[in-house]
């Protein structure tokens, strides 16, 4: 996975808040969560691999781009490569990302969550 990328990195809220996105949707009366913040929660609740965050509620089909967001942003996140089955029955290699036991407080703050 390394060298990958779906797109050009956004810069432009590294440093922000979480929560300071720029470019959140809103929907009724209510911002959309960005999906860094998504992918954050999704962290906390557990290890996270790369098919995983296609589907609801994270909605991510760039996750290592995210990942490294999260990661310039402070947190120390490990990957772990596993080998799971894929198109027609072959083999392929997927990353699993798990938040370090150490950054899990640093998380909750950049979410907004009381101490």
């Amino acid at each position: 996975m390394s060298g990958s990328s779906c797109g050009p990195a956004d810069a432009s809220n590294v440093g922000k808040g979480l929560g300071q996105s720029n470019n959140s949707r809103i929907i009724g009366h209510r911002k959309a969560a960005h999906k860094r913040d998504r992918v954050l929660l999704a962290l906390l609740r557990g290890p996270l691999d790369t098919f995983q965050p296609e589907h609801a509620p994270v909605y991510d089909h760039c996750l290592p781009s995210t990942i490294s967001e999260l990661r310039k942003a402070g947190l120390a996140i490990a990957t772990t490569m596993l080998e799971v089955v894929g198109y027609g029955g072959l083999a392929v290699r997927i990353a699993q990302y798990t938040l370090a036991s150490e950054s899990r407080q640093f998380a909750t703050e950049m979410l907004g969550f009381p101490q």
